[in-house]
């Protein structure tokens, strides 16, 4: 090789170096490039995947990672549902064996609770999308979630979801957006990114370059986004060009077809340059580490062997590989394409570099094992459980308020009874929190209904309530996905269609805020309130709410129909004591 040729090999593996300089501040550059110099080839191959970890509620396959860390030198690994002290010991142990500190990956949308049990569950992001200004509690919420993730010995939060859901049938974004506005889209998300890497964590914005408007799953096959370049940038490329602009330290590329933006048939976004390389790293000028969406989903390998996957992605220009299961093929292919020339040591290098010091200013430069005394303590903390109630009540949602019936006023005066209908749970004798809190306010009747209930037993209630001025409805057991109706049977309907059909029914939704629109009659009600899941911080702000112990000052995040559409929402006073 002569002089000109290696010069320029060196001034590109300098300029793909530098690229994350702005963007990991205070890295130990000396550690990153003192482990760069000792890896073979091999382990150079294998810093570029984070596999699959675990199978959500499987029992783990230790033979199997003991031998992907052992052989094939894995950067990391992503992990999916289990509990806190078991993930700790299987990655403790798995740090033992690695030669250079794994990274370990999870998607923590709303916090630790997504995958681990026994943890801090925040809002999901639609109900955070209701809230009004405020981007410090999203902020201190990142920086929270941060706290906890490195506790648990955890580096890269695959967060947050920034795509635009504007789409009411997506079946996999959905209450994972902050919702279908990309200015508010982009505010929250930089709130949320910025806490997190004020806290220590790797962020990787999802899903780029927008999954939020299509009706099919990516898990399952490859969605097609027929939308053309100037829609795009006004709005599914919108919140990613504001978290660049912003510090943003990683990004994930979701498995989409996107004929503007690459024609080629049957192509992930995921394996393409022109969306990988030439939009998202030369025209967005984005400078941190690219992910791959889990390449063990229908959307990447359903028109590719895994392992050719694995090789097209790279070529593309993502950094790193995750949530792909079969290393040995992928390890193959890459090593492969390497030997014949369709990918060069230099992108490889470059691409090591940065993943190195990465986990240098993740603090893998020093790591030290989980500690497990006192772990699920520690996950647990009580500045959450008051951070958590504070943005449950920020975000509540006033859509009907008759003759500005909320908060009551003279709720001593009135005879008040309670009526859950969806969950086949508590009784009057063991009420909910939701009935609990109510209790507080005085001794107030509790009635159940479910998709269950029989003739009978609906008619005893409809009787029973004649008694009542005022007939609190809680519509709750709902399931936040929506898949098979969001789980609301025809018989709960039906059953919410009469009891909120009712000039003394307040009705509140414990749901996504979707499923207003699979309910008959709530226009008839004299009160309507969205919580926009069902928690019990959520219930609990619901009480307080309707007794005037806080105001209501949430806005729809996304529009439902005609009725209940972006920005609705009505203002409500605290009572003064």
């Amino acid at each position: 090789m002569n002089k000109l040729a290696c010069l320029i090999l060196i001034f590109c593996g300098i300029q793909l170096n530098a690229r994350s300089q702005d963007l990991f501040p205070g890295a130990n550059q000396h550690w990153a490039d003192s482990v760069f110099n000792t890896l073979s080839i091999d382990q150079k191959i294998g810093q570029l995947m984070m596999p699959r970890g675990n199978y959500s509620g499987q029992v783990y396959d230790t033979a199997r990672l003991y031998r992907i860390v052992r052989d094939y030198h894995v950067g990391g690994l992503v992990m999916f549902a289990g509990q806190p002290i078991n993930q700790a010991r299987l990655v403790n142990q798995l740090q033992g064996m690695a030669k250079v500190p794994l990274f370990i990956g999870m998607d923590l949308e709303w916090g630790l609770a997504m995958r681990l049990d026994s943890t801090v569950r925040f809002p999901y992001a639609m109900t955070l999308g209701a809230m009004r200004g405020q981007t410090e509690l999203l902020e201190e919420m990142g920086v929270q979630v941060a706290q906890q993730c490195r506790r648990m010995g955890v580096h890269i939060n695959y967060a947050p979801v920034v795509d635009v859901n504007n789409n009411p049938s997506n079946p996999v974004i959905n209450f994972r957006s902050f919702g279908e506005n990309p200015q508010a889209v982009a505010n929250k998300a930089v709130a949320y990114m910025r806490g997190l890497q004020r806290g220590g964590v790797i962020t990787s914005a999802k899903h780029f370059p927008g999954h939020g408007d299509t009706g099919t799953d990516s898990h399952y096959d490859l969605p097609l986004i027929t939308h053309g370049r100037p829609r795009l940038d006004s709005v599914e490329l919108f919140p990613f060009r504001e978290l660049i602009k912003n510090g943003l330290q990683g990004i994930m590329v979701a498995h989409l077809s996107i004929p503007s933006l690459d024609d080629t048939k049957n192509l992930a976004s995921t394996m393409s340059k022109k969306i990988v390389t030439d939009l998202l790293r030369n025209d967005m000028g984005f400078k941190g580490l690219i992910f791959t969406d889990a390449m063990d989903m229908q959307g990447a390998v359903k028109y590719f062997p895994e392992g050719t996957a694995n090789v097209k992605a790279l070529l593309a220009g993502n950094d790193v590989l995750e949530t792909l299961f079969d290393v040995p093929a992928a390890f193959s292919a890459i090593k492969k394409a390497l030997e014949n020339g369709e990918i060069s040591q230099t992108e490889i290098d470059g691409r090591v570099k940065t993943i190195l010091r990465a986990k240098a200013w993740a603090g893998l430069d020093k790591y030290q094992p989980i500690a497990t005394n006192n772990l699920l303590a520690d996950l647990n903390p009580a500045v959450s459980a008051t951070l958590n109630q504070m943005l449950a009540d920020k975000t509540i949602t006033v859509l009907r308020n008759q003759k500005n019936v909320l908060p009551l006023k003279k709720a001593e005066q009135l005879k008040i009874a309670t009526l859950q209908i969806g969950t086949p749970s508590a009784s009057a004798a063991q009420p909910k929190d939701f009935q609990q809190a109510f209790n507080a306010q005085g001794n107030m009747a509790h009635f159940q209904l479910n998709d269950k209930s029989g003739a009978e037993a609906i008619a005893k209630v409809r009787q029973d309530l004649k008694r009542y001025d005022l007939v609190i409805v809680a519509v709750d057991g709902m399931s936040i996905r929506p898949a098979k109706n969001y789980n609301i049977a025809p018989s709960t309907q039906q059953l919410v269609k009469e009891f909120a059909n009712s000039p003394k029914a307040i009705v509140v939704v414990f749901g996504n805020a979707y499923t207003l629109d699979k309910f008959e009659n709530l226009g008839k009600a004299q009160a309507l309130v969205l919580t926009y899941q069902e928690g019990k911080e959520q219930q609990k702000a619901a009480a307080k709410l309707i007794f005037g112990a806080i105001g209501a000052q949430g806005k729809l995040p996304v529009s439902v129909n005609q009725t209940y559409r972006y920005g609705n929402g009505l203002s409500t006073e605290a009572l003064k004591k």
